[in-house]
């Protein structure tokens, strides 16, 4: 019967290993070398690290001459001796099968229960589940093994609905909101000058217009001026800009409950009556307030109250109401 070579394919810059076995252990050899010096090896982990490491940092070592029948079963003994599944360049835990089954020598036969970020979950070996929903054998291998920091397989798969990302739902000022959304995701779509960690741990702070927390929020209002103007759905720093007025004023206006603050209010039933006034003389002040009849025309309190409360004649004076159309 033939002989057979166990081989180790060493990288002595990364100090990581691929354990592989064959009857033609030259020819083997050359394949090796020549893929790697043209950069297009068929091991992805290996190709990744010949970009990175000289043709003359990868070493091969011959670990064991066996019968051709008993060489599988070594390549198995040995990348499990050497951890070259785990901490080398080997995709799979060796042998004949090219997908691992329950039945390998060093397949894992625990029962375990897998998480799906939907709620779901599967219960059962790793060679179920990853045959279950076609995953590769080294994610799955990563993602059950604790001393590897790999939490999720493709943002679906978990060991523990815990090692999903959080979600949370955020608000934009413009009314965007992003609902089930983890601090990842937003960074992708909106930038990473957006630091969204900073902004799920301090709920009361806003950044470029985003918010955690909806109660935290600038309030948009409505905004009524007494000559008909309306300014809509703003918030008190759109409004100043609009109009102006300074922002303490509009912070006093809140704070102290003032009806006005520079002619504008936010309850149109603030907003102070004008009336249309008539003299027998044939002057006419169109949608005026009293206040400013008595200042012009020095006309009293009483006699102002007199004529638009009753609709009498005061020194000539007649009063109508102006009716208001916001817009």
């Amino acid at each position: 019967m033939e002989e057979a070579k166990i081989y180790l394919l060493w990288n002595t810059e990364k100090e990581k290993g691929y354990i592989g076995c064959t009857t033609d252990f030259e020819e083997r050899k050359k394949h090796h070398l020549t893929s790697i010096a043209n950069g297009n090896h068929r091991n992805k982990q290996i190709l990744e690290d010949t970009k990175t490491t000289p043709i003359e940092c990868w070493e091969f070592r011959i670990l064991e001459t066996v019968r051709e029948n008993e060489m599988y079963a070594r390549e198995i003994h040995w990348i499990a001796e050497l951890d070259t599944f785990h901490n080398g360049y080997n995709l799979r835990l060796g042998g004949l099968e090219f997908v691992e089954g329950n039945d390998h020598p060093a397949a894992d036969k625990t029962i375990y229960t897998f998480y799906n970020i939907d709620g779901s979950t599967f219960t059962g070996t790793q060679c179920d589940f990853r045959k279950a929903h076609n995953l590769d054998v080294k994610k799955v291998n990563k993602l059950v093994n604790d001393k590897y920091s790999r939490k999720t397989i493709g943002k679906k798969w978990a060991m523990s609905m815990e090692d999903f990302p959080k979600t949370y739902t955020f608000y934009h000022i413009d009314g965007r909101i992003e609902e089930n959304k983890s601090c990842a995701e937003m960074r992708k779509r909106y930038g990473k000058e957006i630091n969204f960690n900073v902004l799920v741990n301090e709920t009361s702070r806003s950044m470029f217009g985003w918010y955690i927390d909806k109660s935290a929020m600038p309030i948009k209002r409505t905004w009524y001026h007494w000559n008909g103007k309306v300014v809509q759905n703003v918030t008190d720093g759109e409004f100043s800009l609009l109009t102006g007025i300074k922002r303490a004023n509009i912070c006093e206006y809140h704070k102290q409950n003032l009806k006005t603050t520079g002619g504008w209010t936010t309850d149109p039933d603030n907003l102070p009556k004008t009336y249309t006034f008539r003299h027998t003389d044939g002057t006419v002040e169109y949608d005026k307030s009293t206040k400013y009849m008595r200042k012009k025309y020095g006309l009293s309190y009483s006699i102002m109250c007199y004529m638009t409360k009753h609709g009498k004649m005061c020194k000539g004076w007649t009063a109508t109401e102006t009716k208001k159309v916001l817009a």
